[in-house]
């Protein structure tokens, strides 16, 4: 193995390494253009409201939506990487339903598959970083 192959893969095991420490530790990293922050805390403790973060999966499968019928995206709506999805509170309906978007134009947010109920909220995340 080349000396440049040996650095490249001792700095993918610690890319590896950092971020599972990182989940154990509370923290999620998130290397996604549609939200902005690479790195968040856990918070469950408080109440969600307009204009935090949370992570969730959907039980709704993404061939279901017409515009994802060709998507590999796992049924749970988690993204390609398959960590369930990041992105910010938008709108709380009165019934408790959350429309989330995410920053980027093209993001994969409620904008494709609609509000999405209270109990599919995994964690509520503060940006760190």
């Amino acid at each position: 193995m080349l000396a440049a192959e040996r650095a490249l893969f001792a700095a993918a095991s610690a890319a590896v390494l950092f971020a599972s420490a990182a989940g154990v530790a509370g923290f999620r990293l998130n290397l996604s253009p549609s939200v902005v922050g690479v790195v968040f805390r856990i918070d469950d403790a408080a109440e969600i409201v307009v204009g935090d973060y949370v992570s969730f999966c959907l039980p709704t499968p993404l061939a279901s939506l017409p515009v994802m019928a060709t998507a590999t995206v796992p049924v749970c709506m988690q993204d390609q990487r398959g960590v369930p999805l990041l992105k910010r509170v938008a709108v709380i309906d009165d019934d408790g339903s959350l429309f989330v978007l995410g920053e980027h134009p093209k993001s994969l947010d409620s904008r494709v598959f609609g509000w999405i109920e209270r109990q599919a909220i995994r964690h509520r995340l503060v940006r760190v970083w």
